[in-house]
């Protein structure tokens, strides 16, 4: 069943956003996340079957893993918990896609963080040597990684497009001191996200944060577009020169390339930059199964080694079957 709209009796609708329809419990909100697609800001006429239980999924993890940075406004996704008026009949409807959140007064700024330069930010960059007014290194690439993640924040449109905007914009829009708190904990929430993140073989380039006050203390109430996790196992990527080794529970995984070495052990990741002209990476430890962009499979054994393509794009995984995860783990 595809949910696009919800409309529950007896409940009081406060706001249908782009995906999510919000009802109003007085202290309390409860968010509920339909499967309508929102492209370009505009929502299309159809859905995805079960997108709202998979973010409301996401979102309680990162939720969870977060809460030691900065607290949050989650109180439970599960409906028994709920108040009952948005039990009964509407159980169907709301299980699985549903927050009971508590009520915060939202700060009106997209909290953006960057760690490798792509999509606006490299459209910027290209014409001024900056992204949202922050100067960068000279010579940098598309989708290369940045030397340290960079704070480029947004303004937040209830419609249509948000605006990108300076540090100094955004202090004067909210203040000075809300906006270093906010500028320190969106870039420790990001570090941690994308260092776990590699973990599991995933790149995340950049991310966005909303933030509430409540009782005078900030909290979290929108962790970052996360994406879901994919098959478990250790890997080895090249991308623009630069090589991330990810390793699995268990596994342990090492290459050279140019003199270089990078090594993980043990859901860990490292990285070391290559070549954009190619190169050779050999695999000091670990067997790995190389797939190029067609799907074609080749294994390189411990010891071996492989030319690497000018530009081109490699992906390893572990030849060994690895256990699967659960979703606490994604």
């Amino acid at each position: 069943m595809i949910v696009l709209e919800t409309n529950l009796p007896r409940l009081h609708l406060l706001q249908r956003g782009k995906v999510r329809d919000i009802y109003d419990f007085g202290d309390e909100l409860l968010i509920v996340a339909t499967d309508r697609i929102s492209a370009f800001d505009y929502v299309l006429s159809n859905g995805i079957p079960g997108k709202g239980h998979v973010l409301t999924a996401l979102s309680a993890f990162w939720f969870e893993w977060t809460k030691h940075i900065v607290p949050n406004h989650l109180i439970s996704t599960d409906i028994n918990v709920f108040p009952l008026e948005a039990q009964g009949e509407h159980r169907n409807v709301l299980a699985d896609r549903s927050m009971f959140v508590r009520k915060a007064e939202r700060v009106d700024i997209e909290c953006v963080v960057r760690g490798y330069l792509a999509g606006s930010g490299w459209k910027e960059y290209r014409e001024s040597g900056t992204v949202c007014g922050e100067p960068l290194p000279k010579g940098l690439r598309e989708s290369e990684k940045l030397p340290f993640p960079i704070f480029t924040p947004a303004t937040k449109a209830n419609s249509g497009h948000d605006e990108n905007i300076s540090v100094v914009k955004m202090a004067d829009l909210i203040g000075a001191e809300l906006t270093e708190d906010l500028k320190r904990i969106s870039i420790a929430l990001y570090e941690a996200a994308a260092n776990h993140a590699l973990t599991r073989g995933i790149i995340i380039a950049d991310t966005k944060f909303e933030f509430g006050i409540r009782d005078g203390e900030i909290i979290l109430i929108e962790p970052g577009e996360a994406i879901p996790d994919i098959p478990p196992g250790s890997t080895v990527e090249v991308f623009n020169g630069e090589i991330s080794v990810s390793a699995d529970q268990g596994d342990e995984v090492s290459v050279q390339c140019l003199g270089h070495e990078a090594s993980a052990q043990g859901a860990s990741s490292v990285s070391l930059n290559c070549t954009q002209d190619g190169g050779v990476l050999k695999v000091v430890k670990g067997n790995v199964q190389m797939a190029d962009e067609t799907g074609a499979t080749s294994t390189i054994s411990e010891g071996s080694s492989f030319n690497i393509p000018p530009g081109q794009t490699e992906e390893a995984a572990p030849t060994a079957a690895a256990e699967p995860r659960g979703a606490p783990d994604a």
